[in-house]
Parts: C-alpha cells; structure tokens; sequence
C-alpha cells in the first residue's frame, strides 16, 4: 500500500466531519442532517418532492449517522443529492469515493462523481447500483484536467419508488495506488444505467480492488485512428495511468471511404505500434485486447470481417512484447458452440449483431479479468472476486 494511500487513511482518523484526499475536501462526509436543515451542511439537492431524515441506528458497523431519503413525487431522471467542489488541474491524481448505499429494492442506489472543465460537464463515473442491503460503493476515477467535480448521491425515482427509502452514510474520499485507463469504441464504453447496452469496460471495473483507479475513455464510433486525431488519447496519456487497456477494429474495418477506416496491414498496424511505443514513453504499460467477434453467422461459421485485425494486433503484440487478450478468439469459439439463435442474448438486441447486452459484456470482462494476471503480472494483485 503507498505512502500517499495510508496518509490519506490517517486524515481520515483525523478530521471530523471531512475527509481529505490530497488536500480535496468533503464537508459533511458523514452525511450529518441537523434538525431544521432540509439536506445535510456543504450537500444540496432538488427543493422539494423528497422527505429526508437523519438515521441514528441500523447502519453499518462503526458507523453513527446516515441519511434517508424518501420520493414524495416521480421524477423523470435519478433523484441526488450532491456537493461540489473545487478542483486544481495541477494536482491531478487518482482517486476513489467510497460510501454506504441501501435501497428496498436491489438496483436502485448508486454513487456517482461528475467533473467539469471552465463550466463543461467532461464525464461521470459511476459506482454499481447497490444489492439492497447496506453495501460499500467504490467510485474510481481520475480528474484529469477538470476544475470542479461533483459528489452524488443518487436513487432511482419513478412512479415505483415513490414512498421508498433510500440510505447512504459514511462517504470517502482517497488515493489510489495505481491507474488502469481503458480505450477502445462502442463494444468497450461506458453506457447509461437505461440502456439495453454495455461494454466490457463498464462491466470489467468490479473486478479491481479500491488500489486500482480504472478510468475508462472509450467512445463509440472511434478507431486507432480517430481516437487520436480527436486527441482522445493525448487526454489519456496526460491522465498519466499505470497500465492502458488497448482495443480497437471494429471501426476501422468499415468501408474504406469513412474517416474512421483504416488498413489492417497498414495504418491499423502503424498506429499500434505508435500506441505502444508513446504509452512506454510515458511510463504506461500498454496491453492489447483483440476485438470481439460481431454476431454474423454463414452457415454456422461466424463471418472473418475482422480476422485481418485481430491478426495485425496479435502480431504487433508479438514483436513488441505487449500483453494481449484475445477476445477474438474467445468469441469465436463460445459464439459457435451457442449457436446463432442461443446467441442473441449477449446482445443488445436481435438485430444488433455487434453491441453487447449486460450478460455479453460481462462475459468478455470475465475473460480479460482471468486472462490479466498472466499477461501482466503486475496488475494480479489489484483483481479481486467480482
């Protein structure tokens, strides 16, 4: 464990009522409701539409003062509650916001840190949504060049929530020891909680430890090349992360008119290497993850539209010593043996041959969580049982 991370853990001994991680403050991290108040001090939220209470019991171990929420009316989006707080670019460093969420109903209650740059809201990350019962939420993230960010305490809060009860108590806020940045396109991004789409970035972050802060810069649409003519990946390497998660193909195989296209044996190759050799010059240990097969059958065999791309990337990992996943070939394999039709459900939908559904992404993240400890030792010791 570092020195930053165990001096983070002793403020927090320290200081009552805030909590510090490299010199950035929570006030009211305890979520501390005086009576008379209509949210706790340094926290603010919607006027009205919520009941919200102190609670004083049933919490979490060693922890002696949460916040209840109750819906009074449907909203259209995720209730919160929120603080903001400024933020020094120059200062950048990993970070995690851990807190207590508990919902009625599993599904229904989750962290999330929104940052902002001159105004411009840049990204959100979020923890998973809560079981039900009390749970720990771990939000890793890093600010890169962002001024402000927000903390959030969300819930869900359609016509069915309304009347429910919704607890959150003993919010942190420390340094992480490592950073995993993650990229790549559509099969790999984050997506909203509503959507019937995941990528197996989003769905790989559970496996880490709270040491591991996991960024993930995917975006739908980009390939090699446009994820850096977009200067995507400057903003990465300027996050300064440990270790770097590397798939793209699906994109640059389209027709060779569109922007994003690139050539397997050519500009495809070029900018791998040129990822891997300005990932290693900026201390960041890159490793490769083949793209997953698309859901196009023929006859029971899958179609090889990406098999020039796979093999390119297998083959610069080769020669430049770089880790590699091989989703390619996995998918291959499991797609297959399930068969067209038995297929359908690790995707979005029945005509959508390439984006996958929460049990698809999961199923690819599962793959690179096994597979990481023996491509890159140095991150076993940051994954830990989903």
């Amino acid at each position: 464990m570092s020195t930053k991370f165990l001096f983070a853990l002793c403020l927090q001994l320290v200081f009552s009522g805030l909590l510090i991680a490299d010199g950035i403050k929570i006030t009211n991290a305890q979520l501390d409701l005086q009576p008379e108040q209509t949210y706790p001090s340094g926290w603010t939220g919607a006027k009205s539409g919520c009941d919200v209470v102190a609670l004083h019991d049933d919490l979490p171990a060693g922890v002696k003062t949460g916040l209840r929420i109750k819906p009074l009316e449907e909203q259209k989006y995720l209730g919160y509650i929120f603080q903001s707080i400024t933020l020094d670019p120059a200062k950048a460093t990993n970070m995690i916001l851990t807190g207590y969420a508990r919902a009625q109903k599993p599904g229904q209650a989750l962290l999330q840190v929104k940052i902002f740059a001159q105004g411009k809201e840049l990204k959100r990350f979020n923890s998973k949504r809560t079981h039900g019962d009390w749970e720990k939420l771990p939000v890793a993230f890093h600010p890169g060049v962002a001024d402000k960010m927000q903390i959030l305490c969300r819930w869900t809060a359609d016509a069915k929530s309304v009347g429910k009860a919704y607890d959150f108590a003993d919010l942190s806020l420390t340094g992480a020891d490592k950073s995993l940045a993650i990229v790549g396109d559509s099969t790999v991004q984050d997506y909203s909680l509503k959507s019937t789409k995941r990528g197996w970035g989003q769905m790989l972050k559970p496996y880490f430890s709270e040491s591991l802060s996991v960024t993930n810069y995917a975006v739908g649409g980009r390939s090699t090349k446009t994820f850096r003519l977009e200067k995507r990946w400057e903003a990465v390497l300027s996050a300064k992360p440990d270790f770097v998660l590397i798939q793209f193909g699906h994109n640059d195989s389209h027709a060779k008119d569109r922007p994003e296209s690139t050539d397997a044996d050519g500009d495809y190759r070029q900018y791998l290497i040129e990822y891997v050799e300005e990932s290693r010059a900026a201390g960041v240990v890159p490793i490769f993850v083949t793209p997953p097969h698309r859901r196009v059958f023929n006859k029971g065999v899958l179609a090889k539209h990406l098999d020039p791309y796979a093999n390119q990337m297998r083959l610069v990992a080769s020669e430049h010593n770089v880790g590699l996943v091989d989703l390619y070939t996995m998918t291959k394999q499991t797609f297959e043996k399930l068969g067209e039709n038995a297929c359908i459900e690790l995707f979005c939908s029945d005509t959508d041959r390439s984006h996958f559904s929460e049990k698809g992404a999961s199923l690819l993240a599962d793959t690179i969580a096994q597979t990481l400890p023996k491509v890159c030792p140095e991150l076993a010791e940051y994954l830990s049982s989903k």
